[in-house]
C-alpha cells in the first residue's frame, strides 16, 4: 500500500496489520463447530447489521481500530483524520496485503450519519424536553441527518397528539409549543427530502392515535418504513 504518511502514521498502521493477522488467524484457529457458522474469513470479520449500526462500521477490525486509535499520539491522529478514515485504510490493508474486501462496507459504515444516529439514541426524551429540546434542535438542523433518523424523531415528538392543533400559536405550555415547533420542521425536512442519506432504518408506529377532529393530517409517505 503506496502512501505519503509519517514514518509515525505508518509505524500506527503496522499495528494494524499486526491486528488484522491476528484477526485472521483467530478464525484460521477456530473449531470446527466455531468455524461453521462462517463461510469464509470475510463473514468473521462483519458484524451482525445490528453492531455496523452500532459501531458505525463492520466487523472486528472497529474494536481494533477503537483501541489502537485510543492510544495512537494526537499527531498521528490528527494526519489520518479520524477514526473513519482509519478504519477505511485499515480495510484497504485487509483487502490489498489478506485479500478480504470490505472496503466497500467500511465506506457506508463510516459516515457521518451514524454518529448522528449515536447521539439520538442516547437522548432521554425526558430530560430533553426539560432542557428545552436543545440536543434534538440541533440535530434537526444537521445537514448530516439521515432519513431514518429524522423519521424517529417526527415520531419520538408524537406528532399524532399534535394533530388537535392547527398551529404553535394554538398551544399554551412551553414545552409542547416548542415541540410542536420543531415536529414540524422535521416534518418539512422529510417532506422535502432533505437527507443525504437514507441508510438508517426506521419503522414508525403501526398504530396511533389521531386527534377526533384534526386540524391536520400525518402524510402518508411519513407512516411507511424508510428502508
Amino acid at each position: 500500500m503506496n502512501n505519503d504518511y509519517s514514518p509515525g502514521a505508518n509505524a500506527w498502521f503496522d499495528k494494524i496489520r499486526g491486528s488484522l493477522r491476528s484477526r485472521i488467524s483467530s478464525y484460521e484457529q477456530l473449531v470446527p463447530s466455531a468455524k461453521s457458522k462462517y463461510p469464509d474469513a470475510r463473514s468473521y470479520l462483519i458484524w451482525s447489521v445490528e453492531k455496523q449500526k452500532k459501531y458505525g462500521y463492520p466487523g472486528p477490525i472497529a474494536l481494533d481500530v477503537d483501541y489502537l486509535w485510543d492510544e495512537a499520539k494526537p499527531k498521528v491522529r490528527k494526519e489520518i483524520g479520524g477514526k473513519a478514515e482509519a478504519a477505511l485504510v485499515a480495510a484497504e490493508i485487509l483487502r490489498d496485503e489478506f485479500g478480504i474486501d470490505i472496503v466497500e462496507l467500511v465506506q457506508l459504515h463510516s459516515q457521518p450519519c451514524y454518529g448522528l444516529q449515536g447521539r439520538l439514541d442516547e437522548i432521554d426524551w425526558d430530560t430533553e424536553e426539560e432542557l428545552g429540546y436543545r440536543k434534538l434542535a440541533r440535530l434537526i438542523k444537521d445537514e448530516k441527518l439521515d432519513r431514518g433518523s429524522a423519521l424517529q424523531i417526527y415520531w419520538g415528538f408524537a406528532p399524532d397528539y399534535f394533530t388537535q392543533y392547527a398551529s404553535e400559536k394554538d398551544i399554551d405550555d412551553s414545552h409542547r409549543k416548542k415541540a410542536f415547533k420543531l415536529m414540524k420542521s422535521i416534518e418539512k425536512r422529510l417532506l422535502n427530502n432533505d437527507f443525504a442519506t437514507n441508510l438508517i432504518p426506521y419503522q414508525p408506529p403501526r398504530e396511533y392515535d389521531e386527534s377526533e377532529n384534526p386540524k391536520w393530517r400525518i402524510p402518508d409517505e411519513l407512516k411507511a418504513a424508510n428502508l
